[in-house]
């Protein structure tokens, strides 16, 4: 049997959706400090465009880098439009907040173009060791 391919991107999106329709319990309401929300909002979405990022990784090698990258900014915001519509009108314990999706857009831009970096520097770097760069 063999590995599944996109393990990073299903374990990221699994847990953006299960954080994000949990019920939260008492004493959430006082967050350590303001926006708080926002600053968890941005790290998830930076996790989860950077799983996008990694599971892609091979099209990136092939030339197409920042394409990559837009199309898991892409996936990472529409995952975050659906879950903040969810949250509006699937719960009554939950609210949809614009600010939360733009803080899901930053964090996702800023995970994908990292892990973007990360990876095209990686594999420069390889094909230079192997003497394959040009």
């Amino acid at each position: 049997m063999a590995p599944t391919k996109h393990i990073a991107s299903c374990t990221a999106t699994a847990a953006v959706l299960i954080l994000s329709f949990i019920k939260t319990g008492e004493g959430a309401e006082y967050p350590l400090f303001p926006h708080a929300d926002k600053a968890v909002h941005a790290a998830m979405y930076f996790a989860l465009a950077a799983a996008f990022c990694y599971d892609s990784r091979k099209s990136a090698y092939r030339g197409r880098p920042l394409a990559s990258m837009f199309g898991c900014i892409v996936a990472a915001l529409a995952i975050g439009a659906v879950t903040e519509l969810g949250q509006e009108y699937l719960t009554d314990y939950r609210s949809g907040d614009i600010y939360d999706l733009l803080a899901d857009a930053a964090g996702g831009v800023a995970g994908a173009a990292t892990a973007t970096y990360i990876l095209v520097s990686k594999n420069k770097k390889r094909k230079k060791d192997s003497g394959h760069y040009a």
